[in-house]
């Protein structure tokens, strides 16, 4: 008797307190919390998460949280990397391992006045948010140019020296695997003996002159270079594998109809290698003794354009006389804040087209370019009706 008074009454207050709040009609399960003689926080914690993060987790993907006790950590999946902030909130957030949702196949079993005791088995005061965000590859460059390669004969004096393999890299560059095999591709990094290593730029350049004045010995076509003859021809100055990384890096290998292993080099590529060798030794230059060098310096039949310098270098057009000057994005920030800064530290005005290769690396299917542009630019139209951007706050 004294059960059913007090489920009752338990029944009766529920009606009111639904009642008082507005609701004139509920579920049918009502299920009645109660804190626990513990509530621990210790050995759980809340992460908020977006949809493509809770499927990774649904399909039982692995998730790491990357970074050193110095850095910021990172959420990383398999090709996506998430900034993790700890987040106040001002509303306990409760964790009830056993309370129903309308989802749940069991919410409907219960009878219309049954209460299903719950018990609450934490309080949080805050949880982890994570933020899409730049994998942060500054780290990447450091390692591999902390020795980079210089060819066999500095092999040999520097056995003991530090190399890294991929392990090793991915333990310690804040970014998904996919986003670190992007930036080692892009940064065209050679395998050599199990570690991965950057080319010496002078040492690579010095190989990569080599090859095109073989061509120019041999007569050779530069869309059909045999890259067993330009390979043997070489061999006694430059390992094999050298010698097929560059030409790899500068074109695309295929099968011709003798079934021989040719490489069909990009006209593009090699003229913003002779652009950026040029530029990377010199820095400023006439525009016009610039273009006329450039253009002497690459193969016969490949023709120089300076559309190629877009991210590479900035071309002042209106200064007596009009320079060049070299001014890569691969030596920016990856953080957009500090990457803008940089950019009209550089220059106080761009217009879309100077700045838009300065910061395509930093677009996601999140954030576009305009709206980098909206969160960091002012905008402004000239005389021409082309927009012009300049920072939209105090350049630190």
């Amino acid at each position: 008797g004294n059960l059913e008074m007090e489920e009752r009454t338990t029944k009766e207050r529920v009606d009111m307190t639904a009642k008082a709040a507005g609701l004139g009609d509920y579920s049918p399960c009502i299920q009645l919390l109660s804190f626990g003689d513990t509530l621990s926080t210790d050995d759980i914690k809340l992460m908020e998460v977006d949809r493509d993060l809770m499927e990774e987790l649904e399909r039982e993907r692995c998730i790491m949280i990357r970074g050193s006790p110095s850095d910021s950590a990172v959420v990383c999946t398999n090709d996506k990397t998430y900034e993790l902030k700890l987040v106040e909130t001002s509303n306990a957030l409760l964790l009830a391992p056993r309370l129903l949702t309308p989802q749940d196949s069991g919410f409907s079993v219960y009878d219309e006045d049954e209460i299903v005791p719950v018990k609450v088995s934490s309080c949080f005061s805050n949880y982890f948010e994570l933020k899409p965000s730049q994998p942060k590859l500054e780290r990447l460059k450091d390692l591999l140019m902390e020795y980079p390669y210089h060819g066999e004969e500095y092999e040999q004096q520097n056995i003991d020296t530090i190399k890294y393999s991929y392990k090793a890299l991915i333990d310690q560059v804040q970014a998904s695997e996919k986003e670190l095999q992007d930036a080692l591709e892009s940064m065209e990094v050679c395998i050599i003996d199990g570690c991965y290593r950057i080319l010496e730029p002078d040492y690579k350049a010095e190989t990569v002159h080599r090859i095109l004045s073989l061509l120019e010995e041999e007569d050779w076509d530069y869309r059909v270079v045999p890259v067993e003859g330009c390979c043997s021809k070489l061999e006694a100055l430059e390992p094999r594998f050298i010698v097929e990384h560059c030409l790899k890096n500068l074109g695309n290998f295929l099968i011709n109809e003798d079934g021989e292993v040719v490489c069909e080099l990009s006209s593009e590529k090699v003229c913003k290698f002779y652009a950026e060798y040029l530029l990377r030794h010199g820095k400023k230059f006439d525009y016009t003794d610039f273009m006329d060098n450039w253009q002497q310096a690459v193969p016969v039949g490949m023709v120089t354009s300076v559309d190629y310098l877009q991210g590479m270098a900035l071309v002042d057009a209106k200064s007596l006389p009009p320079t060049v000057t070299y001014f890569p994005v691969s030596d920016l920030p990856s953080d957009p804040l500090s990457r803008f800064n940089q950019l009209f530290r550089t220059k106080e005005k761009w217009t879309q087209k100077e700045i838009e290769p300065y910061i395509q690396d930093l677009q996601s299917a999140k954030v576009s370019s305009e709206g980098l542009l909206l969160k960091f630019a002012r905008v402004s139209t000239n005389v021409n009706g082309e927009k012009i951007f300049n920072s939209k706050r105090p350049i630190t």
